[in-house]
């Protein structure tokens, strides 16, 4: 048996980190889990069929080889529901613990489901570089949804 499966496949392409992307896009990934989306969640139909649910805290997604070019990215935008807690979504580079680019502060939300979009600003991001989200919160368990 080879060790294939467990290396995964060379990327193809850089990601882009300038096109929408479903919150469940990961390469890897601590204290997370997915769920599948349903109507419930949201009016209209997903454009992935997953979403990040239950995020522990500290826990993080990590997104391979993002290419923010030259001059780099200014913002960055999530869509985020259903938050059992106030707490931050972090940017960082190449490592979970790395550069903090951008921080997303997510307020404590009623769980109804509705998604709200919020952004902020971000500095330092040019070129290639792994990207983390990392959540951290008032409690062990950070219970948000993220779609995009």
């Amino acid at each position: 048996m080879t060790n294939d499966r467990a290396e995964g496949n060379e990327q193809a392409v850089p990601f882009n980190p300038y096109e929408r992307a479903a919150g469940a896009t990961m390469a890897w990934c601590a204290g997370v889990k997915t769920e599948r989306w349903t109507h419930e969640m949201t009016s209209g139909d997903p454009q992935d069929p997953s979403v990040v649910s239950v995020i522990t805290n500290g826990g993080w997604i990590g997104i391979a080889n993002a290419d923010f070019g030259d001059p780099g990215a200014a913002d960055f935008t999530a869509v985020l529901s259903g938050s059992s807690k106030s707490g931050t979504l972090e940017l960082r580079l190449d490592r979970p613990d790395g550069q903090r680019i951008g921080q997303l502060d997510f307020p404590e939300s009623n769980k109804s489901g509705k998604w709200t979009e919020l952004k902020t600003s971000v500095t330092g991001a040019q070129d290639e570089h792994d990207v983390y989200l990392v959540v951290s919160g008032t409690s062990d368990s950070v219970q948000i949804k993220l779609k995009e």
